[in-house]
């Protein structure tokens, strides 16, 4: 993570006065929104709530945490929440702990509070004046809709039965588990230690405790916005270190790779 965010950048980076064309990328949000979520079958109330949440807190936690260790911030809005939605997974060990010695009766808002805290009394570091194009956001828009938003329309309650037979059984299980609080009891042979994976489930737990909405919804809208910001994050650590021919290059494969995916 140190590596991809380094004390100062390239001296020869151009002042691009692009402020109109960053707000592409919140057009591409609001498109994904409308479009994207309700194709799956959430409603616009549902999909506008359980967005802020799982979006705002990661992104305000990424923020936070970039802001304390004084890594480079984008001007715009557009690329600080793509950022720090991103940044943001690396505060969940914070969330767990706390989750941990509070037997599950710590708010994950208070963690992001006592971070937003923290962050508030550092000095920003300098600002990085760069913006993610608008094709970029496009790409990233038409991707999740073919490649999340169109398939996971046929994944909700009512598949539930279909579902447990796949690998759903265990990230759900696991998700399940987590809800009801850390470190997750084993929800396939009880009484044992979990030996599967759980440590990225953890944000559906917590949001389905405090929510008590569907956790079909929950991890369909995170899948979403996952796959909608993992794009033009790709493209902006690239670019953060090389040009924009090589950032162009590296998104193409990664999105070639995770469509195939």
């Amino acid at each position: 993570a140190f590596s991809l965010y380094p004390a100062c950048g390239p001296s020869y980076l151009p002042v691009m006065d692009v402020g109109k064309k960053s707000a592409v990328g919140w057009w591409a949000g609001a498109a994904l929104l409308l479009l994207v979520l309700p194709l799956q079958g959430i409603t616009l109330r549902s999909a506008l709530g359980l967005s802020a949440l799982h979006v705002g807190v990661l992104a305000a936690s990424g923020w936070a945490l970039g802001r304390i260790l004084g890594w480079p911030r984008p001007v715009r809005w557009s690329e600080r929440i793509t950022m720090g939605f991103l940044q943001g997974w690396i505060t969940l060990p914070a969330y767990l702990m706390a989750d941990w010695v509070a037997h599950g009766r710590c708010s994950p808002l208070w963690i992001l509070t006592g971070l937003l805290v923290v962050a508030f009394r550092r000095r920003p570091a300098a600002p990085v004046d760069f913006t993610i194009p608008a094709w970029v956001f496009a790409l990233a828009l038409a991707y999740t809709a073919w490649s999340v938003g169109l398939p996971l329309r046929h994944f909700h309650d009512a598949s539930i039965v279909r579902e447990l037979y796949s690998d759903a059984f265990q990230r759900f299980g696991m998700a399940y588990a987590l809800a009801g609080g850390t470190p997750p009891s084993n929800p396939f042979v009880f009484d044992l230690p979990t030996r599967y994976y759980w440590f990225s489930f953890l944000p559906l737990g917590l949001e389905q405790r405090g929510t008590g909405a569907s956790m079909f919804d929950l991890w369909r809208v995170a899948q979403t916005w996952f796959a909608f910001f993992l794009l033009p994050g790709l493209w902006w650590m690239t670019r953060r270190q090389t040009t924009d021919r090589v950032a162009a290059w590296a998104l193409l494969f990664g999105f070639v790779f995770s469509s195939y995916e």
